[in-house]
């Protein structure tokens, strides 16, 4: 895997770009994850506002629109979705960086090792 070369600093052109390339596809996910969030966030953020208007003074013709609004604020998720599967919003972002620390630490944690261990086969080719 390419993170198990990441201290060898004379790698070649190729490794090199192969780690690059990642660390840029890294970065783009985290970007349109994060911009997902926002469209999230201030989908929701009149919710609070709206949950706390004096509903006395709203006309009685009105009334039943804004309520409507209101549920659908609060029921439905508002933002980015991936494929409808789920709407990108906070939490997303903590399971995407979840995602990478752990293939992180599993690639670091399961490094081959340098030791060549020799054959303990007994082979005769004829």
């Amino acid at each position: 895997m390419l993170i198990y070369h990441l201290d060898d600093v004379a790698g070649t052109p190729l490794d090199i770009l192969a780690m690059v390339s990642w660390a840029v596809q890294a970065v783009m996910q985290l970007g349109v994850v994060s911009i997902g969030a926002l469209v999230n966030d201030q989908a929701h953020s009149p919710l609070l506002e709206l949950n706390e208007a004096q509903l006395d003074i709203i006309p009685d013709n009105q009334l039943i629109p804004f309520q409507m609004f209101l549920n659908k604020l609060s029921v439905t998720p508002i933002g980015f979705s991936a494929l409808g599967m789920f709407t990108i919003d906070k939490p997303t972002i903590l399971t995407i960086i979840g995602m990478f620390l752990t293939y992180f630490f599993l690639m670091i944690q399961f490094k081959p090792s340098d030791v060549t261990v020799p054959c303990a086969g007994n082979f005769t080719v004829t």
